[in-house]
């Protein structure tokens, strides 16, 4: 049975922007449209912790129960010590019965007013990404719930925010949330077909297409602007994955690979595949690989830990690498890691397949995972 782990390595990613690192609203107007949220204008400290979670939405089955009271459990003692200030979640928010259909649903008052309602926890806001399964039902209604329930922040299914690293408003982090549900039906594989045919609506490809455009217009944004000192995308399918689960998205790898990169994202953070894993692609892989699909064989596959040892620190420069972090680890079933979907241009830094969350802590210097 899969066992629950945390903080079994730092990695962190040095930031180029200074030297010694020292230096180192408009509303939406339907669905689906892009929202971008004002910048905050100050922070009591100089850096942002958070929490990361996906794929945790079975509030009512007893063993899924459990599985969400020990990572919410040891989410508390972490946030009880080392305050944080927000919680992330990477999609999949509700499963059985799929997704939302009615905004009274006694599964948000669950959620969050009791499993994620302890000690560090309670009171922080929540910002939300769909997933999958949040789609099965009308995601439209858990975007109503942004400024009905409290620390809900949902302003449409995607959205850009900026968040300060400190009271000046010189230093900041760009967040981009996306709505993978609309992007990994772009190109999609064997797999993703199987999702899409099981939404609650039918992805329309004019809307696909404004969808990946607004991810380039947003990031071309911000682009020069040299206040923006680390840039993550949220999307709940992952990029690169080695799951038996899924695997890496097609769609969303053919369509927004190059776009990360040539607008410098550092991190991308997702969910989807029910395990923990690390994968990285150096700017000099993608400059002689470019885009590959992954070898569709997923057999293979074990129930695993694969590449840093406990306790391990790595340390990387910014720029160097796309950086993917997967956690679907958080309630659902867990899925195996196979070794026959590893490809030689993507470099598997870390992978379990155990129960636990990301915990993340960004300044000026550096963004850390645990």
């Amino acid at each position: 049975m899969a066992s629950f782990s945390w903080l079994l390595f730092v990695i962190s990613i040095q930031s180029s922007h200074c030297s010694f690192f020292q230096d180192t609203l408009e509303l939406f107007t339907s669905f689906w449209d892009g929202y971008s949220e004002p910048v905050e204008t100050s922070t009591e400290a100089n850096s942002l912790h958070f929490h990361v979670i996906g794929d945790f939405g079975l509030y009512s089955q007893p063993t899924s129960k459990a599985k969400n009271y020990m990572v919410s459990d040891t989410m508390s003692t972490v946030a009880s010590t080392d305050s944080i200030d927000f919680i992330l979640s990477v999609g999949d928010n509700f499963y059985t019965p799929n997704g939302l259909t009615d905004p009274s649903d006694p599964r948000i008052s669950t959620m969050m007013n009791l499993t994620y309602n302890k000690p560090g926890l309670a009171g922080k806001p929540w910002y939300l990404i769909l997933g999958n399964h949040d789609c099965y039902g009308h995601p439209d209604v858990e975007i109503s719930l942004n400024g009905k329930v409290n620390n809900w922040n949902f302003p449409s299914s995607y959205y850009s925010k900026v968040f300060p690293l400190g009271q000046t408003g010189d230093q900041n982090a760009l967040f981009l949330f996306l709505n993978g549900c609309l992007l990994s039906c772009k190109d999609p594989s064997k797999d993703e077909k199987h999702v899409c045919s099981g939404f609650s609506f039918t992805p329309e490809p004019q809307e696909i297409d404004k969808h990946i455009q607004w991810v380039k217009d947003t990031l071309k944004q911000y682009s020069n602007d040299e206040s923006i000192l680390w840039r993550t995308v949220v999307v709940h399918w992952p990029v690169f994955s080695i799951a038996s689960g899924h695997g890496d998205s097609k769609s969303i790898k053919k369509n927004l690979l190059g776009t990360l990169f040539e607008y410098g994202v550092d991190v991308v953070l997702s969910g989807h595949d029910h395990v923990f894993q690390y994968i990285n692609m150096s700017k000099d892989n993608y400059v002689t690989y470019g885009y590959k699909d992954q070898p569709d064989s997923a057999n293979e596959c074990l129930d695993t830990v694969i590449g840093l040892q406990a306790n391990s620190t790595l340390s990387m420069a910014q720029g160097e690498a796309l950086h993917q972090f997967v956690s679907g680890n958080c309630g659902d079933d867990i899925y195996e890691l196979c070794y026959d979907r590893i490809v030689p241009y993507e470099d598997v830094v870390y992978g379990a397949t155990e129960y636990g969350f990301v915990d993340v802590h960004v300044d000026a210097q550096k963004y850390e995972i645990r």
